[in-house]
């Protein structure tokens, strides 16, 4: 028999095989369709490969995560009196950690593995009945033993937020400061450092307050953060300088209400991309919601997201990273408008144009305290997450390894959906496989309301009547 006989009789066989499937479902389904996806990566949220709860006192929270060498993970925050430093490997297995106490309660706002292969801890001193004191800069070596440290300030509350190596091997320190300048508000306040901490010069640059700073690819600094141009508004702003901390641009963005930045980074084309958190309507109902803004090399905006929930919770954004596609993760905070303490932590992925892509809420179930307030992409292209998770009188480091999104290919299908199971915002159908090219999770529209389904965990098991046939777009 020839090759295009056998392939004629095959294709017969299929077509018959589509009709019958076809034919067989029930009317009460209606007639199947197909749908793409909204943009080239999964729309599916990606699955949480693990998660790790650290507590070292019964207060204990997490404030900043990289990803390490050696593909680990080091991670900063703070105990009830002391800064922390916590190693794990890349399963989340606890390699050491440290904790930091300098004259005062200490806290951990940042942390960055250095050229040595040591890390850097950027933070501040707190007074014991709270109020911040001093700004901290604190070297460790690779297994966290304190090398130096460093405070920062006059006689009024200084604060640091922010900093990271430079190019020359010193550092550079965000935050601000009433010691220098205003007395009677904060002032944005950037600090250079040679590679032992000594300082080099030291700037302010008017009311406001400076939570993220980035060397740029041109040897200057990138600082968002929040100005106050009145006792009841704030705005974003966008800081540029040279290395030498002198101004070269400086953007505001902003409504009538409260509007602070907490994250920048300098995007792939030299552009850049602030986040925060934005209050919107009137009093009483000023709702919170998560706000992304791109813009050129030169600050001015290219386009903007409203990330919101409705009227029912308020969602506050508190980091960004871009990601390998030139997309975007953020991170940070959902909250309950009618049940106090209610938080849960809040991620979020977009395409390179800020268009929603996935999301996940994770609840852990406690009523204070479930914050996302750091992200970064892994090597692997998933994402790490660190917050805190809490009920009254407890918190501790939280801890999230989100694995990467599947790509996306064509399939053909033919099967019987056997047990459906509703996940978050979408719904897992295991079917019994007839006819599949590939096998791996899909996403269809199957129902009149459009409501999307993924295939996935395919098996031979119990058969319902319910037969879904077609070439679908496929998620590994």
């Amino acid at each position: 028999m020839g090759k295009d006989t056998v392939f004629r009789k095959g294709f017969v066989v299929a077509m018959l095989l589509v009709l019958l499937g076809i034919s067989v479902v029930p009317s009460s389904f209606g007639k199947i369709g197909f749908t793409f996806s909204r943009s080239d990566s999964s729309d599916i949220p990606p699955k949480m490969e693990w998660e790790a709860l650290f507590s070292l006192h019964p207060f204990c929270k997490g404030t900043w995560v990289e990803q390490t060498a050696d593909g680990g993970y080091i991670i900063t925050g703070q105990t009830r009196n002391d800064a922390l430093l916590l190693k794990t490997d890349m399963d989340g297995t606890v390699v050491w950690n440290n904790t930091y106490h300098v004259h005062e309660q200490c806290i951990g706002s940042c942390v960055q593995q250095t050229a040595d292969g040591g890390y850097l801890i950027i933070g501040s001193t707190v007074e014991p009945h709270g109020s911040y004191n001093n700004s901290l800069l604190i070297k460790t070596d690779a297994v966290g033993v304190e090398q130096w440290s460093r405070l920062f300030g006059g006689a009024e509350m200084d604060r640091f937020f922010s900093g990271q190596q430079t190019n020359d091997s010193g550092f550079v320190l965000a935050g601000d400061s009433m010691s220098f300048g205003s007395v009677s508000d904060p002032e944005i306040w950037i600090v250079k450092t040679d590679g032992s901490g000594n300082e080099q010069w030291n700037k302010t640059y008017g009311n406001g307050s400076a939570s993220s700073i980035q060397q740029t690819a041109d040897n200057g600094y990138i600082i968002a953060g929040s100005v106050f141009p009145s006792a009841t508004a704030s705005d974003f702003f966008l800081l540029k300088t040279d290395f030498y901390g002198t101004v070269e641009w400086m953007k505001t963005f902003g409504g009538p209400n409260a509007d602070y930045g907490y994250s920048v980074q300098q995007t792939s084309d030299l552009g850049f991309v602030l986040f925060g958190s934005s209050y919107q309507g009137e009093q009483p109902d000023v709702h919170s919601a998560a706000v992304l803004i791109r813009t050129d090399p030169q600050g001015n905006m290219v386009w903007n997201r409203t990330f919101v929930r409705g009227t029912s919770y308020d969602i506050h954004g508190y980091c960004v990273r871009q990601t390998n596609d030139h997309g975007f993760i953020l991170t940070g905070t959902l909250a309950s408008v009618s049940i106090p303490g209610w938080y849960n932590l809040w991620l979020l992925r977009t395409d390179s144009n800020g268009t929603t892509v996935w999301e996940r809420i994770f609840d852990s179930g406690n009523m204070y305290g479930d914050f996302g307030n750091a992200v970064q992409q892994t090597a692997d292209n998933g994402y790490i997450v660190v917050g805190n998770q809490g009920d009254e009188g407890y918190e501790a480091v939280w801890v999230l390894k989100i694995a990467a999104e599947s790509p996306v290919k064509m399939t053909g299908i033919l099967g019987k959906i056997s047990d459906r199971t509703v996940y978050e915002n979408y719904s897992v159908v295991h079917a019994y496989r007839m006819v599949c090219v590939q096998l791996f999770p899909l996403k269809i529209r199957l129902f009149h309301s459009g409501e999307e389904l993924v295939i996935s965990n395919m098996y031979r098991g119990f058969l319902s009547n319910t037969t879904i046939v077609g070439v679908f777009r496929a998620h590994i």
